[in-house]
């Protein structure tokens, strides 16, 4: 069985949301759901030395994210089994509305 990606976002410098904003259309928008996965302590740490804010932190860094790939609702479950196959650790970050 085929997943039809829809696209790939690198998480580098501008963030999840300035990084995935680029690759979809002007008339649709993320919804990222921040709290579905642990963000690496190292950026509380540099949160809380330099106090910068949430927003700051998401506009600026990846927050553990490497990549994003954009699939169909339904092909979900299959597109983790196949990041899973490849030892890698799939979580659905939120949704294009």
């Amino acid at each position: 069985e085929k997943v039809n990606v829809k696209g790939f976002a690198h998480i580098t410098g501008g963030g999840i949301v300035g990084n995935t904003n680029r690759i979809i259309p002007k008339e649709y928008s993320i919804k990222i759901h921040w709290g579905n996965w642990e963000i690496p302590p190292i950026f509380k740490l540099i949160q809380d030395t330099g106090e910068i804010s949430n927003d700051e932190m998401r506009q600026v860094f990846n927050m553990g994210i490497g990549l994003v790939v954009i699939v169909p609702r339904k092909k979900e479950e299959l597109t983790s089994q196949i990041i899973l196959e490849n030892r890698e650790h799939p979580l659905v970050l939120g949704e294009v509305e």
